[in-house]
């Protein structure tokens, strides 16, 4: 089943940001539609963040960044906990997969570790 089919039967709105999305496409669609899950590679999100950090804009919507392409350094996952309240999640998917294989996230026991360990973990 095609992924757009899986969102519309769960009853999720989906919205795309066309083509070739830049940064500032992702933050005026999430500005004006509320976004709450929104995926990216990590240029983008670099891209967001400092759109705005520089011009004060609200993604505060946004709790869950699926980020895919290639790993995002530590700093951006901690500048969007801390920052935007946004937890980026490192995902590994493709077309055939519709479209998320795997998501790295903490396991239990390791909420207890101390913050900089569990960043570490979430880099990988």
């Amino acid at each position: 089943m095609p992924r757009e089919y899986a969102g519309f039967m769960v009853g999720a709105t989906q919205l795309f940001a066309g083509p070739h999305p830049q940064p500032r496409d992702i933050v005026d669609l999430v500005e004006a539609e509320r976004v709450t899950v929104v995926g990216g590679v990590p240029t983008i999100w670099l891209g967001v963040k400092e759109i705005c950090e520089r011009e004060g804009r609200n993604i505060s919507s946004v709790r869950c960044i699926p980020l895919g392409g290639s790993a995002a350094p530590k700093s951006l996952i901690e500048a969007y906990d801390k920052q935007f309240g946004a937890r980026i999640l490192h995902a590994w998917g493709m077309t055939e997969t519709t479209p998320i294989g795997t998501v790295s996230r903490l396991k239990s026991y390791m909420e207890t570790w101390p913050e900089a360990q569990q960043y570490a973990v979430r880099a990988k």
